[in-house]
């Protein structure tokens, strides 16, 4: 017989000695590796993270899966739920991560001026400004696009991004209110914005 037809779970030790019989003892590894794994079901050479954990282990670190900064990746748009935040897919990890970290405190300024404006510097990474012209009605500025963050077609990109700037607005302004968004994209203007690499693209233009 092998090592795995012979071995007996621990919870016999629990049971009184008239129950203590190798057949109750086989029985009972399957409850044993499910609460408390140690015991892989994977095929040899298969078994991936997760496969000989148990419930109390995952019990033990369930708090994790409600921190953003450690919850799993495949737990994030889960968790965003609760806060009612939804992420887009073109996010990458990190940037999902920075806005379910806030998420409260931005809840908390839902609606104001300084509440948008972090929203949207989170997003770009960039300043951004908000003025107020007229009651009712505001201006954002905002740039778009980290110039050394860019990988592909920029003006793809630039629109892509200004698409959920809006919807970004949209999402938190005021209902009563208007707007109107500049968007500044990543150009070379003498005295202006002429810092190669960081607001100025030198490069072929998108064909």
């Amino acid at each position: 017989m092998t090592d795995d037809e012979t071995r007996l779970s621990s919870y016999l030790d629990y049971l009184p000695a008239v129950y203590r019989r190798p057949e109750l003892g086989r029985f009972l590894l399957a409850f044993e590796q499910i609460l408390h794994g140690g015991i892989s079901t994977a095929e040899p050479g298969q078994a991936g993270p997760g496969d000989d954990v148990g419930l109390s282990q995952l019990l033990d670190g369930l708090a994790d899966f409600f921190d953003p900064t450690t919850a799993p990746s495949r737990f994030l748009p889960w968790l965003a739920t609760w806060v009612d935040f939804p992420l887009w897919e073109e996010w990458d990890e990190d940037l999902q991560r920075q806005f379910l970290s806030r998420a409260v405190q931005l809840f908390r300024r839902r609606g104001t001026k300084e509440g948008l404006a972090e929203l949207l510097r989170i997003y770009t990474g960039l300043p951004v400004t908000i003025t107020e012209p007229a009651p009712h009605h505001f201006e954002v500025e905002l740039m778009l696009s980290d110039p050394k963050l860019v990988t592909g077609d920029l003006l793809a990109e630039l629109n892509r991004e200004e698409a959920i700037a809006r919807a970004l607005i949209e999402r938190e302004k005021p209902a009563h209110t208007t707007y109107t968004l500049h968007t500044i994209t990543p150009t070379l203007q003498i005295r202006v914005r002429s810092t190669v690499g960081v607001d100025t693209l030198l490069g072929t233009a998108p064909g």
